[in-house]
């Protein structure tokens, strides 16, 4: 989802449980010239992905 996203020209925020998956992916889609945002949370642990989401939205800002 994140790269027909990004292929359409919008700037993606990725969330996942594990920072070297955000990474790799993050670098790739950079590489191409995506602007792209991580955050790490765990998507069962409602707090952790609200702060998550949070993060992202603030680092991002309004499209």
């Amino acid at each position: 989802m994140a790269r027909r996203f990004a292929g359409a020209g919008h700037p993606v925020g990725l969330i996942a449980r594990h920072q070297e998956r955000l990474d790799a992916l993050a670098g790739e889609l950079a590489a191409d010239g995506v602007e792209v945002q991580t955050a790490a949370a765990d998507a069962t642990d409602a707090v952790a992905l609200a702060e998550a989401l949070n993060a992202l939205a603030h680092r991002q800002g309004p499209s």
